[in-house]
C-alpha cells in the first residue's frame, strides 16, 4: 500500500445516522414540549396539561440526552 494513500474511516451505516437522528428528534421534541409547558406557567394561564406537558418534556429531553452519550459514544 502506498504512504501518499488516505486512510478514512468507514462511513457510518444508515441504521447509525436513523438512530441518531431519532434521538436527535427526540431531544427537540422534549425541548419543544417543556419550552411550551413553562410557558403557560410562567405566565400564570397553566393548566394541568400544561404542567404536564412540562414535567414530561424535561423527562424525554433527560431520556434523549441519556441515550445519546450512552448507545453510540464515539459520536
Amino acid at each position: 500500500m502506498s504512504e501518499n494513500a488516505k486512510v478514512t474511516a468507514p462511513a457510518p451505516t444508515a441504521g447509525t445516522l436513523r438512530s441518531k437522528r431519532l434521538r436527535t428528534i427526540t431531544c427537540a421534541s422534549g425541548m419543544g414540549a417543556a419550552g411550551v409547558g413553562l410557558i403557560y406557567l410562567l405566565t400564570g394561564k397553566a393548566h394541568v396539561i400544561d404542567i404536564v406537558l412540562l414535567a414530561g418534556g424535561l423527562l424525554v429531553t433527560v431520556a434523549g440526552l441519556t441515550l445519546m452519550r450512552s448507545r453510540n459514544p464515539r459520536t
